[in-house]
């Protein structure tokens, strides 16, 4: 085989007049390929919740019944679309980047015969290959004297291969292969011992199992992203309705948003997570207190924001929302030691001192000339030091989010507007 023999596809190496016995195909393990099909799905899957939790074209049906039918059909998609990425078409299609191998190896590993083997459409005899490497990371890499002769001293890489995604048995029938028809091919060290190792038995059952457990928790999270997307849909519904003084359809959507939360699938994990932990549980909870906020449940909804600081006790703007109810409820004390912490974990935010500006008010101006000269001097500590910057205009800045209830609770009390509801218009990301 000469070098063109080693690069072009299986229509440009081969003749009518070659003599190959019959091709076998070597495919991928069940564990790869199932895996494969899961990490995908769950890639698809991702762009769709994000594109529902965008919109609220979906509010009219009730979505927690379609989780796992909606990851069904994404899998069974997935799976066409992976088939069509190994397929000889696509091979063509990206010939310049991948040199006729396929982007990925799904259920297609090799196709075999007794002169060489062919991965997508790179056709290789076995002749023009003089040693088979396995990298640390798991790939075999075909390397050959072809291009540059014996006197290289080392023969040159050609491509990679992925090599696990087979199981044992169809990696040992490519080395035999290999072996039969050049026996003095050379295998480096690592892939000696790959060969020579045992077949575990149960070994690919333990892949397979592996797999399909994943399988079942992308279920899961098909069925609990729906189903929490269903309850943020019923403590928004309920929040808008209680602003607009609809109080008994706003109760009855938090009645529905708390069933959901209350009674979750008891074999479901990922649902006891979404509930529980982290920034989406904590997005529950503070849409919930705003709902009771807003039906005039202030201590319940005191204790909704105080469980979300249990779970993310770093989020310096819970801190700043339970002031602005500390703030509502007469408790102006306890509200200061929040913006003091709100301070301490942001301290290179000018928010949460322009809280406590407008905190200090009631002190006098004094207080409030005392308290911004603090917060200057702070800011010029830990953001503004070593100004002017090189290159000019490259000065530091601050570049906080201001939600329409930081500005109602900073410059109502600042020019003596009449305060407005709290907790009324802030809305979190999960």
């Amino acid at each position: 085989m000469n070098e063109s023999s080693a690069q072009e596809p299986p229509e440009s190496s081969t003749s009518p007049s070659e003599s190959r016995t019959a091709v076998r195909s070597l495919a991928t393990s069940k564990a790869h390929q199932l895996l494969t099909l899961v990490g995908f799905s769950f890639l698809f899957f991702e762009i769709i919740f994000v594109e529902l939790y965008s919109d609220n074209f979906w509010f009219s049906f009730d979505i927690s019944l379609f989780g796992v039918t909606a990851m069904l059909l994404i899998a069974a998609g997935t799976h066409f679309f992976l088939l069509f990425l190994q397929s000889d078409r696509v091979c063509r299609w990206v010939m310049p980047l991948w040199k006729g191998r396929p982007p990925i190896a799904y259920t297609r590993w090799l196709e075999l015969d007794d002169q060489g083997f062919t991965y997508g459409i790179r056709r290789v005899q076995w002749q023009s290959v003089d040693e088979l490497f396995l990298t640390f990371f798991g790939n075999l890499e075909i390397r050959s004297f072809a291009l540059s002769g014996q006197h290289a001293g080392s023969p040159d890489p050609l491509f990679k291969l992925p090599f696990a995604v087979a199981t044992q048995n169809e990696q040992n029938a490519l080395m035999q292969a290999a072996l039969a028809a050049r026996p003095q091919l050379k295998f480096n060290d690592r892939l000696e011992k790959r060969i020579k190792s045992a077949i575990i038995r149960g070994q690919n059952a333990i892949q397979l199992g592996g797999a399909v457990f994943m399988t079942l928790m992308l279920l899961d999270v098909g069925y609990s992203s729906f189903n929490y997307l269903e309850m943020l849909k019923h403590y928004h519904l309920a929040h808008a309705k209680a602003l607009d003084g609809q109080l008994i359809e706003a109760r009855e959507h938090l009645v529905r948003a708390d069933d959901f939360r209350a009674h979750p699938l008891p074999i479901s994990y990922v649902t006891s997570r979404f509930i529980s932990v982290g920034s989406s549980g904590t997005a529950l909870l503070q849409a919930r207190a705003n709902v009771l906020w807003a039906l005039g449940d202030k201590d319940l909804a005191l204790a909704d924001v105080n469980k979300s600081l249990q779970m993310s006790p770093e989020g310096f703007r819970l801190y700043l929302l339970r002031s602005r109810l500390l703030t509502d409820l007469g408790r102006t004390q306890e509200a200061g030691k929040d913006i003091d912490k709100a301070i301490e974990k942001h301290k290179d935010s000018l928010l949460p001192r322009l809280y406590q500006i407008a905190h200090l008010k009631p002190d006098g101006p004094a207080a409030i000339t005392s308290s911004y000269k603090k917060a200057m001097d702070d800011l010029t500590e830990s953001t503004f030091a070593n100004e002017p910057m090189w290159p000019p205009g490259g000065n530091r800045f601050i570049h906080d989010v201001f939600y329409k209830d930081d500005i109602n609770f900073v410059f109502d009390r600042l020019l003596d507007v009449p305060s407005k509801q709290t907790g009324s218009s802030e809305k979190k990301a999960p």
